[in-house]
């Protein structure tokens, strides 16, 4: 699936975990995917490619 995500230019996606609450953020970079963030309760957890795109965790997470 990975190889689908790059070809079709799929520049970054967040792996959400409502049990565990938190967001973990992978980022492509020369054609392969790594986590670059790891995000929990409390933080404020912004995308690299989408320009202004914040998610505050600890509203996302207050009814999980």
């Amino acid at each position: 699936m990975e190889k689908e995500e790059s070809k079709s230019g799929v520049k970054e996606y967040w792996l959400v975990d409502p049990e565990g609450k938190t967001v973990l953020i992978y980022t492509l970079t020369q054609g392969k995917y790594s986590a670059s963030r790891w995000m929990t309760e409390g933080d404020l957890a912004k995308s690299s490619v989408i320009s202004g795109f914040e998610l505050d965790l600890d509203e996302f997470f207050k009814d999980a």
